[in-house]
């Protein structure tokens, strides 16, 4: 059976009563669309013929809509909205093209956990991929459009250590200095080699116990120290590479005092004979 299109008058009520109906893996609402709407609304400027229809499947769950739903709750009068009626639960996951999934939502969507920590780390990882580190000071922002879902499902396809390195991230990362998403990264590519001191290596960085005098995790902590403690905000592509060069001085049993990036230094590669 085809899905029926109509017109309807949306009151805040049916509005609250449709929003009822969405499942538990729906992405979290972005209050600044939903404020948007809501303007257009109390302006006059609401077109319900230029959005997108709310979709409802055959038996009456929303799958698309959910921000204008929302605003129409929060505007308080009735206003006309556009429905399809009938549509099949294989739409589900294509919620609310209205408002962009980012790859966080998208993530959400297909049974993920810590989305946002997992989102950010595969988009280092495709910076990686595509050799967007070098000079640091520069390239490395340089991938800022958002990850097409193909581009996410073939990370997590070619790379088995994504979700345990989201994992290691959120576990060893240090507050303030070293976010999660990043440590991650780093521990997902030192693991592609040897993932026993990919661990070590984020365990010292993450607790400050280190395994020898003028360990580089002990000497970027310090670091990272320093430059929070001088009120000196390093760019996340500088402070990832900081991290990689960390950890290759780590992995070669080298001492360092303070680890430094050079304005042209390139990215170490984790797979290179270090």
């Amino acid at each position: 059976m085809s899905a029926r299109y109509t017109k309807r008058t949306v009151t805040p009520k049916m509005a609250a009563d449709i929003l009822s109906t969405i499942p538990d893996l729906y992405r979290n609402l972005r209050m600044s669309h939903v404020r948007n709407l809501v303007e257009q609304m109390e302006n006059g400027e609401w077109d319900p013929g230029t959005a997108q229809f709310i979709k409802l499947t055959r038996d009456g769950r929303l799958v698309d809509g959910r921000h204008r739903l929302t605003a129409a709750q929060i505007y308080g009068k009735p206003i006309l909205m556009e429905f399809a009626l009938g549509i099949s639960d294989k739409t589900q996951g294509k919620q609310d093209v209205c408002a962009p999934k980012s790859e966080a939502d998208s993530l959400k969507l297909w049974g993920y956990s810590n989305c946002s920590i997992m989102a950010s780390m595969m988009k280092w990882i495709k910076k990686y991929e595509l050799h967007v580190m070098t000079p640091t000071t520069t390239q490395w922002d340089r991938l800022r459009r958002r990850l097409t879902e193909r581009e996410l499902k073939n990370i997590i396809d070619d790379y088995s250590q994504v979700q345990e390195a989201v994992t290691m991230g959120q576990s060893y990362h240090v507050y303030g200095m070293i976010g999660p998403s990043i440590m991650a990264f780093n521990w997902w590519g030192a693991s592609q080699t040897n993932a026993e001191k990919a661990t070590e290596f984020s365990v010292e960085v993450a607790t400050g116990v280190h395994s020898y005098v003028g360990s580089p995790a002990a000497a970027l902590r310090k670091t990272a120290t320093a430059q929070i403690n001088a009120r000196v905000k390093l760019k996340p592509g500088i402070t990832c590479h900081m991290v990689a060069k960390a950890y290759g001085m780590f992995l070669s049993g080298k001492k360092s005092k303070q680890i430094k990036i050079g304005p042209d230094e390139i990215f170490p590669l984790y797979d290179a004979d270090r």
